[in-house]
């Protein structure tokens, strides 16, 4: 059980590693802040906490939870990479609310390989940890 909970710290903790060294040389270090860090360092408990409760023991919300962490990474991760600010509500609508001509205009004006390199750590690390 002890080794479980030891490898769910470890898989759970790149994610935050990953953006981190990301952050180190793709975006200027104005970008950071201390509440950011905060928060990930919280949800990452939480995140570790709930996958030790009797709910998530199936496997597919165990899956569902992780995919949901991840997710949340890729998004922050790739808006700072991108336009170098804070992931924001702004943003959320910009998602929701756009059609696909204005996304996909969004998307050819802000891609760069850092982003890609993004995509695919992280559906590695998701892959890696089912």
């Amino acid at each position: 059980m002890k080794n479980k909970i030891l490898k769910h710290c470890g898989i759970l903790l790149l994610p935050l590693l990953v953006k981190y060294v990301l952050f180190l040389f793709f975006v200027d270090y104005d970008v950071y802040n201390a509440s950011d860090l905060r928060e990930d360092i919280l949800f990452y408990v939480i995140i570790l906490l709930l996958l030790h409760t009797k709910l998530f023991q199936n496997k597919a919300l165990k899956a569902l939870l992780l995919f949901g962490y991840v997710l949340y990474f890729v998004l922050e991760t790739t808006f700072y990479l991108a336009v170098s600010s804070t992931f924001s509500s702004s943003y959320m609508y910009l998602l929701i609310d756009a059609g696909s001509e204005e996304l996909k205009e969004f998307a050819d004006g802000y891609f760069n390989w850092s982003i890609l390199l993004v995509f695919i750590s992280y559906l590695i690390l998701f892959f890696a940890l089912r």
